[in-house]
């Protein structure tokens, strides 16, 4: 079975969407960003759906596991969020 992955901020997690969809062992199933442009630009070339908030992704209950590629203050309360949901979770810290 597959780990199904998304991406949390593609301002500094795009690089994770080509990993991901090279990984034999990975399904990307979502991306997450606030800013609708570069949202639709990467869902539309990666052929994943896109989320405006986290929230909206774990009510889709897609994901096991997020990388969240946030500025360092938001990840407290994302990873929170997403381990009460049981979402696995990796932060990228820059």
């Amino acid at each position: 079975m597959k780990l199904r992955l998304a991406v949390v901020g593609l301002a500094h997690g795009a690089s994770y969407i080509a990993l991901a969809q090279a990984h034999p062992e990975v399904e990307l199933v979502g991306l997450v960003d606030r800013d609708d442009k570069r949202l639709q630009a990467a869902a539309s070339a990666s052929r994943v759906p896109g989320f405006r908030s986290v929230e909206e992704l774990l009510a889709a209950k897609l994901a096991d596991a997020v990388v969240l590629a946030l500025p360092t203050q938001f990840h407290a309360s994302t990873s929170i969020a997403c381990l009460a949901r049981t979402c696995r979770r990796r932060c990228m810290t820059r």
